[in-house]
């Protein structure tokens, strides 16, 4: 089985609906920076790497949706919205890690036309992205070794929603 539980795509987010699993593989698109919001409260993006690519997207998100703003104004929407993304799970270390990495690229960044500066948000975000396939890739690699052949191996998770 082979499915993205996360993808930037058309300008927006798409998420797998992680409510709905294991009966049905739904997807939502976010186009919002508070629908994110609400799909990480409702646990509808679940663990802690998906949640922290999820936010680093949002960041990305709330540039593209400034894009057309003068770009001081455009930054004030994004550091607004990470604010209220970074309410959304105290406990998700990889939410604020993301976040942070995301909120020094505004911070320290000094291009002046906020649809460059969406660009230059977007690629960090798919950055951070490809590093977490990669980081959960290797996880995989080095603990295969651990699996019988041919076993099953069920996951647990204590969310509540």
């Amino acid at each position: 089985m082979r499915f993205k539980t996360i993808e930037w795509e058309n300008n927006s987010i798409r998420i797998l609906d992680q409510t709905k699993l294991p009966r049905k593989e739904i997807y939502i698109e976010i186009k919002s920076v508070k629908r994110l919001a609400d799909c990480i409260k409702k646990l509808s993006i679940r663990g802690a790497p998906a949640i922290g690519v999820a936010a680093a997207y949002g960041v990305a998100l709330s540039s593209f949706i400034s894009r057309n703003l003068e770009i001081k104004k455009a930054k004030i929407r994004i550091m607004k919205d990470i604010e209220m993304l970074r309410k959304t799970r105290p406990t998700a270390v990889n939410l604020f890690w993301a976040l942070d990495r995301m909120k020094g690229i505004v911070e320290a960044h000094k291009e002046n036309d906020a649809k460059k500066f969406y660009s230059i948000l977007l690629k960090e975000a798919k950055k951070v992205h490809n590093e977490d396939i990669e980081l959960c890739r290797k996880i995989g690699e080095n603990g295969a070794y651990l699996v019988p052949k041919n076993a099953t191996i069920m996951t647990h998770c204590n969310a509540v929603h």
